[in-house]
């Protein structure tokens, strides 16, 4: 059943929600592990005017029965306190999370709301996804831990990964939204929100995300294989540099400051990897290596052409000092060319994902 658009803006599988409190919540801890040199940009105590603001969940969408969720949910909302067993599961978990998340994972939990989760992982060095910002909200279920906990990917309409949907829908073994052994499965009483954060990093947000999908993973190690998955890579980092753009220019609430101090930060590193790329770098080489083999064709002119709007995306949250990374101007040949390849770029990418659909449904079916 496909999510409705309210009055709201909420996407909701129950249709129209009731409004959320207007009264700010108390942020009861904002779990945050910075490296050094951070601390002047992310203060671990107070925080912008945006921690008064109570975060709504955009485009949730929770896979459960109309008539279960119309009882449920309503009740939960208008009546229904939770349980003291329920509420203690959370508070065990958000000391899992606070003692144990790595440092490339920030989390936000609310006293006002204890069901409700936001996270942020930092995409890892080596992966098509390195230095990006990539966005979960996370609902705990009234009979949580006997159900996995709701995850919902901030996508911005993109498909980045084969197990992260333009839905927000995130497969995977141990949420249950994808087959797998016994063991890969959730576990009551033993799976934690702290496994299923580390699971998508590690997991999901990997160097060759295109053997994810299910009957690609046999072609790893042949020149097929890995052939294919370069591309792919090619394709995942243009989306991963268009969702650092539309974070910046939309960051998820409560975590306004972390993303504009964290692009700031960051800017001269990504576009000095970028201006890389757009030499002919290939993905997964190091800059100074001396790599024979170059990156395609299409995708040096993308990468080029595109690091002038990140540029300019860098400028509003602060960043300085960016001129010398700005591409000359593209020759009307050159800019010819660019195009060519951006209309190739979406038919092959839109060719990818059908078929990567149609197999993934083909695989379910059998």
């Amino acid at each position: 059943m496909a999510p409705t658009e309210t009055a709201k803006g909420l996407k909701s599988l129950f249709g129209s929600c009731p409004p959320l409190p207007t009264r700010a919540p108390k942020v009861l801890c904002r779990y945050k592990l910075v490296k050094a040199g951070d601390d002047d940009m992310f203060s671990p105590s107070g925080g912008s005017s945006s921690d008064n603001r109570l975060d709504q969940m955009d485009h949730w969408s929770l896979h459960l029965s109309f008539d279960e969720v119309s009882m449920k949910y309503r009740n939960f909302s208008k009546f229904d306190i939770p349980t003291n067993e329920w509420t203690k599961t959370i508070q065990r978990e958000w000391k899992i999370l606070k003692k144990d998340l790595p440092d490339t994972i920030y989390v936000r939990v609310y006293e006002s709301r204890i069901d409700l989760l936001r996270a942020v992982i930092k995409g890892a060095k080596g992966t098509p996804y390195h230095d990006g910002l990539f966005f979960f909200d996370i609902h705990f279920p009234q009979n949580y831990p006997d159900e996995p906990p709701k995850v919902y990917y901030h996508s911005g309409g993109l498909r980045i990964n084969p197990n992260l949907y333009k839905n927000g829908k995130v497969c995977l073994s141990l949420l249950n939204t994808w087959y797998g052994a016994d063991n890969e499965r959730w576990i009551p009483g033993e799976s934690t929100m702290l496994q299923v954060l580390v699971s998508i990093q590690g997991l999901i947000l990997n160097e060759k995300p295109y053997f994810n999908e299910p009957g690609y993973e046999k072609t790893r190690g042949s020149h097929h294989g890995e052939n294919q998955s370069s591309q792919y890579n090619e394709y995942t980092l243009i989306y991963s540099l268009t969702t650092m753009v539309y974070t910046m220019k939309k960051p998820p609430k409560n975590f306004e400051d972390l993303v504009i101090g964290y692009f700031r930060d960051h800017a001269h590193r990504i576009l000095s990897t970028c201006k890389a790329y757009s030499k002919g770098v290939r993905f997964g080489c190091a800059i100074d290596s001396g790599d024979e083999e170059t990156a395609s064709e299409w995708f040096k002119s993308y990468v080029e052409r595109y690091m002038k709007t990140l540029i300019a995306a860098f400028k509003e949250v602060g960043a300085e000092s960016l001129d010398e990374f700005m591409p000359p101007t593209l020759t009307r040949s050159k800019d010819k060319s660019f195009y060519h390849h951006s209309k190739q770029f979406c038919r092959i990418f839109c060719f990818a994902t059908l078929s990567l659909a149609l197999l993934s449904s083909r695989k379910m079916m059998s």
